[in-house]
């Protein structure tokens, strides 16, 4: 999106700082390195005639703190632009810690903090006093609306029911575990109702996924394997309905993909889902049960018009709130804010001149 914007992007350290399984030793060379390398960029860009205008760190949090960033843009006097930069306390009495006190340190110095889940603004609110604005997932609509739909229903009559999602252990697998249960439900219900199921995906628990639906008839499910990130809006519109529980996600992009390509969605509720979702295109279940799950697809399988006016719910959702369009007008905003406040705080620590 920035180059989009117009900007010049220079990606200046791939220095991990991931936390998660470090000891202490190991911990305190990953500091050391990346003060090193702090040093090494302050040098760098001194010795230029020209500087960056801002520096732009990604996702800071307890577990992969920022230690570059706050160290650069103070040295070199640059706006401190942080995107999805969480705060999550859970760590304040775990080995975490110290990753969660420089996350802290890093988004009170920052100039406008950028945050994709309303949680994060309640929690951003208490901690910074710089902008701070709503820049959730966004989709490349002209991306769907040129893509051409995959034939997935191999002659198969009644609508598709497509799902998509990489096959790993734990809320993934755990999805498809429900969806596959809810299309048993389905099938026993009324075993003679047209529809297809069509799996898509990949990944290390792959068998453990597709076990979940081998008490299915051949002739409801079938699966399509790893679809690759361009080959998605052909996947999409190839379905009738977007069906994937979503347990746990933290946000879910497929969901806008989805909805993205006009489908209705069926999910169970959680805050990371419904902050990318229609209200009106999508059904979000407060309950995880597989019987619910097949009442809320048996809804829309039996009838096609509350299936397109869904559809096209979410399509305007996504073209007005969650396409890439949107996300750039705000994300100018948001840099426009960061520079102007830079330079309040510059003015506000000048020292007087003696009178």
């Amino acid at each position: 999106m920035l180059t989009a914007l117009g900007h010049e992007v220079e990606v200046v350290s791939r220095l991990r700082t991931a936390l998660r399984s470090l000891d202490e030793t190991s911990r305190l060379r990953t500091y050391a390195k990346a003060q090193i390398q702090a040093i090494c960029l302050i040098q760098r860009y001194r010795r230029r005639r020209v500087r960056p205008d801002l520096w732009i760190t990604y996702h800071p949090y307890a577990k992969a703190p920022d230690l570059l960033g706050p160290l650069v843009a103070m040295a070199l006097e640059l706006p401190y632009v942080v995107i999805d930069g969480t705060i999550a306390y859970k760590y304040r009495r775990s080995s975490f810690r110290d990753g969660l006190a420089l996350t802290r340190a890093a988004l009170r110095r920052c100039d406008a903090l950028f945050f994709n889940k309303p949680i994060d603004q309640l929690r951003a609110e208490r901690l910074v006093r710089c902008p701070h604005l709503y820049l959730p997932p966004s989709v490349d609509l002209d991306r769907f609306a040129s893509a051409l739909p995959i034939d997935l229903s191999a002659g198969a009559a009644g609508p598709v029911i497509g799902s998509l999602a990489m096959f790993r252990s734990g809320r993934k697998v755990d999805s498809l575990k429900l969806l596959a249960e809810a299309l048993e439900i389905l099938h026993e219900r009324s075993p003679d109702e047209p529809w297809l199921a069509v799996i898509g995906g990949g990944g290390p628990a792959r068998e453990e996924a597709l076990a979940a639906f081998s008490s299915l008839p051949r002739n409801r499910v079938r699966f399509f394997g790893l679809v690759p990130t361009e080959d998605v809006p052909a996947f999409m519109k190839g379905c009738d309905i977007f069906a994937f529980p979503g347990l746990a996600e933290p946000l879910g992009l497929v969901f806008l993909e989805a909805q993205a390509t006009g489908l209705p969605v069926v999910a169970v509720r959680n805050e990371g889902i419904a902050s990318v979702s229609s209200p009106d295109g999508t059904i979000l279940l407060n309950s995880s049960r597989p019987a619910a799950y097949a009442d809320a697809l048996m809804e829309l399988i039996a009838d096609p018009e509350r299936r397109r006016q869904m559809g096209n719910t979410a399509l305007r959702f996504v073209a007005m709130e969650r396409s890439r369009t949107v996300a750039q007008a705000r994300l100018a905003e948001g840099l426009a804010a960061a520079i102007e406040h830079h330079k309040l705080q510059q003015v506000s620590v000048q020292p007087s001149s003696a009178e």
